[in-house]
């Protein structure tokens, strides 16, 4: 779920309280069509907790651009 500006037409993920493009607050849900495309990426190892296991736990994090034209940030 996304928020679409009326003024302008920006869907912003996640929601904020204004239009990221317009600053306009006449915004209203909407659903996302789920596709998208990745701009970038990152992949972090966090070190092991105590009792966990001996290995290194990767977490990724990335920015896309979903579809139609939001950016998610």
């Amino acid at each position: 779920m996304g928020l679409k500006c009326n003024r302008c037409g920006t869907v912003t993920c996640p929601p904020k309280m204004t239009c990221q493009e317009c600053a306009g607050t006449d915004l209203e849900i909407t659903e996302l069509s789920g596709r998208g495309t990745i701009t970038t990426f990152t992949t972090t190892y966090v070190a092991p907790w105590k009792g966990r296991s001996k290995r290194l736990t990767p977490l990724s994090w990335s920015s896309l651009t979903k579809a139609p034209g939001s950016r998610a940030t």
